[in-house]
């Protein structure tokens, strides 16, 4: 296809997802389990329209937890630290409750 119209055309597929929320789930960052769950978010809707697995939910809550526990780490106030965890928690609940 590209040879013969000089155009490239790449979508991601499931495994370029993958790549990326597995880096997030391994990273120190402070945001990154809000990065990975964004994430997760576009990859089901248009125009990727994929479906995550057990995997990719596994590797969104590694993300997430790793999060939480930079946070912990942090120097961050504790009432925000409070405040990030719970909203973390809450979103916990909810990526177990979709793979029921």
């Amino acid at each position: 296809h590209f040879a013969a119209t000089n155009q490239f055309d790449c979508t991601p597929n499931i495994y370029s997802f993958m790549a990326v929320i597995t880096s997030y789930a391994r990273s120190d960052s402070l945001n990154a389990g809000t990065k990975a769950l964004s994430l997760l978010g576009e990859l089901q809707q248009a125009p990727y329209n994929l479906a995550p697995n057990f995997l990719t939910y596994a590797e969104v809550i590694t993300a997430i937890c790793r999060s939480s526990s930079n946070v912990l780490k942090s120097n961050m106030h504790p009432n925000q630290q409070n405040q990030f965890l719970q909203e973390q928690e809450s979103v916990l609940i909810q990526l177990i409750h979709e793979l029921q």
